[in-house]
């Protein structure tokens, strides 16, 4: 008889001579509980076409449907969570992300995960990056098609506003909601228009 220590649960298990082949666990279901799963950064890995260190390392795995960086799910079915995978080659390369720093693309290509085109930064940075390379909304103002005026009406909404005319005087003069009124005059849209 041969005597093995399962490598799951750690119970000393006997076996016939001979029967080495069967692994290393105490029993199937033993083994299988206990497989080793690969790691975060194996899995990281598999999921990545590398390019030559000055190139964008794509990511191949799943990307986020609204800001198209690529995402990698962790933890147990029910409780998994998904992170950004450049976060995730930032922490592999550099270690934990800073707190309250975001992790920004030198390169403006949000699948990209290679490190040289990834760097540090605060939201002021980010926004900053976002505007210089012309990433901001392009539909406000007059290009959003929900928009239910236009820059002439706001420009003329302000002025009456000022001249001491009320939210919803104007708001019927313009046939338009009071909440468009009062959002386009305060400035919280239409902020573009000076």
């Amino acid at each position: 008889m041969l005597t093995i220590t399962c490598e799951g649960c750690g119970r000393q298990v006997t076996r016939p001579k001979g029967d080495e082949g069967r692994g290393r666990f105490c029993s199937v279901k033993c083994g299988r509980s206990h497989q080793v799963m690969p790691s975060l950064e194996e899995r990281f890995w598999r999921k990545v076409e590398r390019g030559a260190p000055d190139e964008c390392w794509e990511w191949l795995g799943a990307r986020h449907s609204n800001f198209g960086h690529g995402v990698i799910t962790i933890g147990p079915r029910g409780g998994a969570r998904r992170l950004f995978a450049h976060r995730v080659s930032w922490e592999i390369h550099n270690g934990p992300v800073p707190d309250g720093l975001y992790i920004c693309h030198h390169c403006d290509n949000p699948p990209c995960v290679n490190p040289a085109h990834l760097y540090a930064g605060t939201a002021a940075d980010n926004v900053r990056d976002r505007d210089t390379r012309g990433r901001h909304n392009p539909n406000r103002g007059e290009a959003n098609p929900r928009a239910a005026v236009n820059a002439t009406q706001v420009v003329a909404m302000r002025r009456q506003a000022a001249e001491g005319e009320s939210m919803a005087a104007i708001a019927r003069d313009m046939r338009v909601s009071y909440a468009t009124v009062t959002q386009a005059v305060s400035r919280r849209s239409w902020k573009h228009i000076p």
